[in-house]
């Protein structure tokens, strides 16, 4: 999970995962990456260095131990004991990023300071950027899905309609869903906000389509499912089930037109 950190006029995105005695650490400002790995053992010896008057007892101690404090850290501002915990980054002339946390273990001081380094453009792709634009790409599949949802039901109220129904209840009427109306009062200065979305999307997969066949991912043969997720999320798939859609309204629209004579007599709208 993700946590931002803000230290002077730069915010961070901060991410660890621990997994078999081993931290992998995660810093990233959008732009660059810096990521730092190690077992808890040589935490363990870190932290005794850097902090000679404490012991630490190396079966209660793990690097859990001490990512639960920056935790509390992010997750709160508030002082402990008239103690506030601190956490800055500061990047190195070597392009290194020095991490810096105080805190207090016990009733006592406590700091750690790490040295993350600098990755390539490709590992802030796969753990920062590619996140992001899946994420955006699935979000552009359920906004369609669900404006495809809100055109069907005012089809079937005005099917409801001409069959004779009145709404009992006014405060509860809706009008029909427009979806130029709605993303109006989305638009910035920079103008329909869902268009822009959809370059990001473009942008994704040019990308994808030139990455070298080594970096592919395999995709077990079990897991149907999860190809059936990528087709949702294309973007010409998106296309062309809004196409459908639309097909799919006009013949009901057209189903509706074409009641029977007799039915429409009856009716007084």
């Amino acid at each position: 999970m993700w946590n931002f950190i803000k230290t002077g006029r730069k915010t961070f995105v901060f991410k660890k995962c621990a997994s078999s005695g081993t931290l992998r650490l995660i810093i990233s400002d959008f732009i660059h990456i810096w990521v730092q790995e190690m077992s808890d053992s040589t935490l363990l010896a870190l932290c005794q260095e850097q902090n000679p008057l404490l012991e630490f007892n190396e079966d209660e101690f793990s690097a859990q131990t001490i990512w639960t404090m920056v935790d509390n850290h992010l997750g709160s501002r508030e002082k402990e004991d008239g103690f506030r915990s601190t956490l800055d980054l500061d990047l190195e002339e070597d392009s290194s990023l020095q991490l810096k946390f105080n805190s207090k273990m016990h009733g006592h001081p406590f700091k750690l300071n790490m040295t993350l380094l600098q990755e390539n453009p490709n590992v802030l792709f796969n753990e920062v950027t590619s996140p992001l634009l899946l994420l955006s790409e699935l979000l552009l599949a359920q906004q369609d899905h669900l404006f495809s949802l809100l055109e069907k039901k005012d089809l079937e109220i005005k099917q409801y309609k001409l069959e004779g129904a009145t709404l009992s209840r006014r405060n509860i009427e809706t009008t029909p869903f427009q979806r130029n109306e709605f993303w109006s009062s989305y638009q910035d200065s920079k103008g329909n906000l869902s268009e822009e979305l959809s370059k990001v999307v473009d942008v994704l997969n040019l990308v994808t389509l030139q990455q070298p066949k080594s970096s592919e991912r395999v995709i077990p043969k079990e897991s149907a499912s999860s190809s059936e997720t990528a087709q949702i999320l294309s973007p010409i798939n998106i296309q062309m089930e809004a196409e459908g859609n639309a097909k799919e309204e006009e013949e009901e629209q057209s189903t509706i037109v074409r009641l029977p004579k007799k039915k429409r007599t009856k009716l007084n709208i």
